[in-house]
């Protein structure tokens, strides 16, 4: 019978003590460098740090290259966050990309309340339709297919959504700045840079970022002036009431704030015609080459449901048509003037007003 094999134990070598620790600790040092290399790895990710990278990704179907600068990974408010949406890099010198700012990759059109489910989507690489109905991969979001019909929220940045929205992230009219899906591409522009016309053969916009922050300044120090005047119109108001002892009937206006245009006429030319607006009596037309033409285009005035436009009725009656009216549609101003008459349909005229009585909050 053969005996069993049975290795004999070896002597140990002069410093094999040594040798068996110093492999431990160069295993253990190995394991540790590689779980703080993965660690700054998902740091990295996760959007914090600062680094840059350029990445080939799809959006609505068009190849486009972007280039990414991780977040600093700091809460950032609506005019910051213009710096986190996605832009394609300058692909020409045509105004739709010439302002456009490098940004992390992000989802075209998202809204900034919406960029935390965006940057979920990415890392996870799934997509959850906002109303939850549906999860859907990365790849499908703004792949010019609605997968979430009843929000719109995987195509922020393309028309496939009937009730999709696209978020401009240069806009500078705060209630601009929100469209409608099927705005986008549509060959007309809507965002001051041109944003929402992306595509390429699409209508090339000019920047009118400047020209729009410009004249919404204007109006808003116009509103500031406006509000101010309309407090002292309502205040006579009120004491002019005050004083009738009961004649409720005055048609002055929500608060009675268009008292101080109570009898007063606007004459204006606009065209071939003059036009002599009183409130609230009367509006006629006057014809500048023939003086003695005139034309009553309402003589019954009444204000509309809210109470800031009315109309006047019951003008001289149009050859084979109708009475004349006149629709006066009230816009905020410094001053009470008359800037605009045109008739819209025949013998159906629409003017428009000036005054700190229509300067509601």
């Amino acid at each position: 019978m053969l005996p069993l094999y049975t290795e004999k134990a070896r002597p140990k070598a002069p410093g094999h003590g040594f040798t068996s620790k110093f492999r431990m600790w160069a295993i253990f040092s190995c394991i540790i460098g590689t779980f703080l290399l993965l660690q700054f790895m998902s740091f990295e990710l996760l959007g914090f740090g600062v680094t840059s990278d350029r990445y080939n990704t799809e959006f609505g179907g068009d190849s486009a290259e972007i280039h990414v600068q991780v977040a600093d990974g700091a809460d950032h408010d609506g005019k910051d966050f213009a710096r986190l949406v996605e832009a394609p890099v300058d692909r020409d010198d045509s105004p739709n990309t010439e302002d456009h700012i490098d940004a992390p990759l992000m989802a075209r059109g998202a809204n900034p309340s919406q960029a935390a489910a965006f940057r979920i989507a990415q890392n996870t690489s799934s997509f959850s339709c906002f109303d939850g109905s549906k999860i859907i991969p990365w790849s499908a979001v703004n792949d010019d297919y609605c997968d979430c019909p009843e929000d719109g929220s995987d195509e922020p940045g393309t028309a496939a959504c009937q009730r999709g929205h696209f978020f401009c992230p240069h806009e500078v009219v705060p209630e601009a700045s929100v469209l409608p899906s099927y705005n986008v591409n549509d060959n007309f522009c809507d965002c001051c840079d041109g944003a929402d016309e992306w595509a390429i053969g699409s209508v090339q916009c000019p920047n009118t970022c400047s020209e729009r922050q410009q004249a919404y300044q204007e109006m808003q120090k116009t509103f500031s002036i406006g509000r101010s005047l309309r407090a002292e119109y309502a205040s006579q108001g009120k004491h002019a009431r005050e004083s009738l002892e009961g004649a409720l009937q005055a048609p002055w206006g929500q608060d009675d704030a268009f008292f101080p245009l109570h009898n007063k006429c606007f004459l204006e030319r606009f065209g071939e015609y003059d036009y002599n607006l009183c409130f609230f009596k009367s509006v006629d037309q006057l014809s500048v080459k023939s003086k003695t033409e005139r034309n009553a285009l309402g003589t019954t005035w009444t204000w509309n449901a809210t109470m800031r436009a009315g109309v006047f009725s019951e003008g001289k009656q149009c050859h084979a048509g109708p009475k004349r009216s006149t629709a006066v549609v009230f816009e905020c101003g410094t001053e009470d003037k008359l800037v605009a008459v045109a008739e819209k349909q025949k013998c159906v005229y629409e003017a428009r007003f000036l005054t700190p009585a229509a300067c509601w909050t």
